[in-house]
């Protein structure tokens, strides 16, 4: 009976916490697709649109080149995912296979650099990036997009738990040490690398900060960052910038629905300690 009350009341809870959460998103789906409403949101807010249609959204697309940020943000996504998986996973399959001294040093220190908030980075980068002529192009959100710390533990901890023995009867057939990293370990894998893929693209879809500072060209922008050159127009009312807002958010939604179950998949078999 116990047992009972305590999952109905949980599952209450985390309806109620969803509703909370799923109620602005809401709100601005009905305000993208609602032609009356001009310069503010009404209060309360609609809760359907009182004059339906489309024509937020064609004034987005209008003035706001959202193919070609969708184009910008992919390829830095890709880029960014592709070489992550190379050396992120070729860090985390030294510490976890290798034996060499230090190994444990070397774990903390990659998990002492989660510590240090991206803000306390942003100046030096910015100088460095300056130095080097890099600004206003990709190269700057890609390199910094690449220190990713959580992308070895996660790796780390996956490979913790598969066996050894794989890796000795490659070494019996002659392969050498990336022979077995990329074409034994790896494609066991699939979990976390649904998961860093999710974490990659989560990042780089909201990745504002650092990419409105380093980019200037507006045939460069990201998703982020030309969402809010858009939203800053004082001559813009709210409704296009909802428009815009759920535009950008659609490719999150779509991939995390689809990849979810990995996430959940590999943080519970990350957790298991041998």
């Amino acid at each position: 009976m116990k047992r009972r009350v305590y999952r109905t009341v949980l599952i209450a809870v985390l309806v109620i916490t969803a509703l909370i959460m799923l109620y602005p998103i809401y709100i601005s789906l009905v305000i993208s697709f609602d032609k009356s409403v001009k310069f503010a949101v009404p209060t309360p807010p609609p809760i359907i649109p009182k004059d339906f249609s489309d024509l937020f959204y064609k004034v987005a697309f209008t003035n706001m080149p959202l193919v070609q940020n969708y184009m910008n943000t992919l390829a830095i996504t890709v880029i960014v995912l592709a070489l992550k998986l190379v050396f992120c996973f070729m860090c985390s399959y030294a510490i976890s296979k290798g034996r060499f001294k230090l190994r444990q040093a070397s774990f903390i220190l990659v998990l002492a650099t989660m510590m240090v908030p991206f803000q306390a980075l942003l100046v030096p980068s910015y100088i460095l990036m300056y130095d080097f002529n890099l600004l206003d192009t990709w190269m700057p959100i890609i390199v910094m997009s690449l220190l990713s710390p959580i992308a070895v533990f996660l790796f780390k901890q996956f490979l913790d738990e598969l066996p050894n023995e794989l890796r000795e009867s490659a070494y019996m057939d002659g392969a050498h040490e990336l022979t077995v990293c990329y074409r034994v370990y790896f494609p066991l894998c699939g979990p976390v690398i649904a998961t860093v893929a999710i974490l990659t693209i989560v990042g780089e879809w909201n990745n504002y900060l650092w990419g409105s500072l380093m980019l200037r060209t507006r045939s460069l922008f990201t998703v982020p960052v030309a969402m809010a050159v858009f939203s800053f127009d004082k001559n813009v009312i709210i409704g296009p910038r909802a428009a815009g807002a759920m535009a950008g958010a659609i490719p999150l939604l779509l991939v995390f629905l689809f990849l979810q179950k990995y996430v959940v998949s590999s943080i519970a078999t990350s957790g298991i300690k041998q």
